[in-house]
């Protein structure tokens, strides 16, 4: 179930055939803590067989058993549940809650954790974190994919097979837009868009073409000032060797 809940807090998205749509804002605050809001919409179980053969593609490059059920196939209860574990490393999630409207289903959610270490810990082990402090005393974060096989690295694979007439139903309107608000003002960032203490990446499938891919393989990195700052650095290597 990690794997699920890492894609949804730091973009790996595409976990549902159809239009998949997220957002995703992750505050960090000035004592290191913090939280991550996340909304993300994913059609209605009633598949068409095309949808439905998708499914099973997505599910086997995700390298899953028959059993597994995906996160949208599961109650809210169920997703608390599977948080319950994450309570040792600071991280819980604080709301959930899903509607139903009309070809779709929206989740929404907000998850707290006490440190950013403990959130890469327990939700982002696929992925290298890395929170630096500069000689000036500016604050560098660096979050990008990790090496060896990992889900991400195996989407990536399935978003390049163009010729596969599924990929363009597994795709379809994809929509992803990535939020970091820092507990300082920004210096740098190879973000869309920098605004004050708040950096914002969008990914739009039907903008390009490569918007997936671009999502997985995306480093989240910014610069920003340290001043009063309590922030403890940390490197997490993620994926396997």
């Amino acid at each position: 179930m990690r794997i699920f809940f890492q894609s949804l807090v730091w973009a790996v998205a595409v976990l549902a055939t159809g239009c998949v749509q997220l957002e995703q804002d992750l505050t960090l605050k000035a004592d290191g803590s913090g939280s991550v809001r996340f909304a993300y919409a994913v059609p209605e179980a009633e598949q068409t067989l095309t949808q439905q053969a998708a499914r099973e593609l997505l599910k086997q490059t995700l390298a899953l058993g028959n059993h597994t059920r995906l996160p949208q196939d599961m109650s809210d209860a169920e997703l608390k549940k599977q948080f319950e574990g994450f309570a040792q490393q600071g991280v819980k999630l604080e709301q959930l809650a899903t509607e139903r409207k009309p070809g779709c289903t929206i989740r929404r959610g907000v998850i707290s954790f006490k440190t950013l270490a403990g959130l890469a810990r327990t939700l982002l082990t696929e992925r290298t974190v890395a929170l630096t402090r500069d000689a000036r005393g500016n604050f560098q974060l660096l979050e990008q994919p990790g090496g060896g096989q990992t889900v991400a690295s195996r989407l990536v694979t399935v978003a390049g097979e163009d010729a596969n007439p599924l990929v363009a139903d597994l795709f379809k309107g994809f929509r992803a837009t990535l939020r970091v608000t820092a507990p300082g003002r920004i210096l740098e960032s190879n973000a869309t868009q920098v605004e004050g203490a708040s950096a914002l990446w969008r990914f739009d499938g039907d903008r390009d073409a490569r918007a997936v891919a671009r999502l997985l393989q995306q480093p989240i990195r910014l610069s920003f000032e340290g001043r009063g700052l309590a922030l403890t650095p940390f490197v997490q290597r993620g994926g396997a060797p």
